[in-house]
């Protein structure tokens, strides 16, 4: 097991997913936007499995659909490594421990590489996973950083597995300023680290609005 794809997601409950984007269409179609975007990165991820890595979700609470989302992140038999790919449930006081602890699993499971991903982000695919993984190479973190100041995407290699704490302990989630602090903590440590191309998601109107255009073209 070279490579892990750990794949983050939300249950999917009416209320306590995109709560911002709710605020303009109402609980249930936020909670029907949510579904649609991790159905279809699930489906763009599964692209990324080959038979040297193997991908994993990590949903935030138990629920009925995690075996059907999980079914979407496989691959055909004859792509895929043959292993099952899990369920498992994230652990953690804030997403800072969630992202820890999942990373940590991995790397305890022998994985060499992982790479964290969450699923509300219209550009990021098997692609743009498989360009982390190659960044991974040269460098000890790889991000992909997204438009509101934070990111979308973060790989780590197991020998540098000693700066869990420096990229997830009391860090300001859910601001502007995660990506900067990451940046400054990285800078700090004397890390190197690699920047993708902007991801963006979806949380506020505009940005639902955005990806409407996006799926029309």
């Amino acid at each position: 097991m070279s490579t892990v794809l750990a794949v983050f997601t939300k249950a999917p409950v009416a209320g306590q997913v995109k709560t911002r984007l709710a605020r303009d269409l109402g609980d249930a179609a936020a909670l029907a936007a949510y579904e649609q975007l991790v159905e279809q990165a699930l489906r763009r991820l599964a692209e990324f499995a080959d038979d040297h890595r193997c991908s994993a979700l990590w949903i935030s609470e138990p629920h009925a659909v995690a075996q059907s989302w999980l079914d979407l992140l496989k691959t055909d038999p004859g792509r895929g490594n043959g292993q099952d790919k899990p369920v498992h449930v994230q652990t953690g006081a804030d997403l800072g421990a969630r992202m820890s602890a999942t990373i940590a699993y991995h790397f305890a499971q022998g994985a060499q590489r992982v790479v964290l991903v969450g699923c509300d982000l219209p550009l990021l695919d098997a692609a743009y996973v498989s360009e982390a993984v190659t960044a991974l190479q040269d460098h000890a973190v790889v991000f992909g950083p997204a438009e509101d100041g934070g990111y979308g995407l973060i790989g780590l290699r197991a020998d540098e597995q000693h700066l869990l704490p420096v990229l997830f302990d009391q860090m300001s989630w859910g601001t502007a300023h995660v990506m900067d602090h990451s940046r400054a903590r990285l800078r700090r440590a004397g890390v190197d680290w690699q920047e993708l191309a902007l991801l963006w998601d979806v949380d506020e109107l505009a940005d639902w609005q955005r990806w409407q255009a996006l799926l029309q073209h």
